[in-house]
């Protein structure tokens, strides 16, 4: 029990630092959850200290679980996070990938702004790109690898 009480607060602290607001309800839930909101909090920490704010998405390849348990710990905006110029807003983060496979785990996003307009035109415009690759030893994640690619 130890250990899950030390994943816990390591949880609270990295969601703290990341600005937004905790639901520590979510913390009880499932081991899986808990390990979602840990590697997503430290990717969106590392975007804010880049100097962005940023405000939660659901990409379309998110799953249902993944989406869930970032909905709980994260609360993410009801605000528009497109407009009729952009396909993703400046400020908003688009989870686009959160796979965890038992001591691995890979989180991929997109930071806008990602502006709309003819796919010829667009290459140079696609937002950031972060991907974020870990490895669990014991009850601690570690980021292996961080990449962060302007298209």
């Amino acid at each position: 029990m130890a250990g899950f009480r030390s994943l816990t607060i390591a949880v609270v602290v990295a969601l703290a630092a990341s600005g937004y607001a905790i639901n520590t309800d979510v913390l009880i839930g499932s081991a899986h959850a808990r390990d979602v909101l840990f590697v997503v909090s430290v990717v969106t920490s590392h975007v804010q200290k880049s100097g962005h704010t940023v405000r939660l998405v659901r990409g379309s390849g998110l799953g249902e679980a993944e989406w869930s348990a970032l909905s709980a710990g994260f609360h993410p905006s009801s605000e528009p996070d497109s407009d009729a110029n952009n396909t993703l807003l400046a400020g908003c983060f688009r989870v686009d990938e959160v796979r965890i496979t038992g001591d691995t785990a890979l989180v991929v996003g997109t930071l806008g702004p990602v502006p709309r307009g003819d796919g010829c035109f667009m290459l140079d415009d696609c937002g950031q790109i972060f991907k974020v690759a870990f490895e669990r030893k014991g009850m601690t994640w570690y980021v292996l690898n961080e990449t962060v690619a302007e298209c």
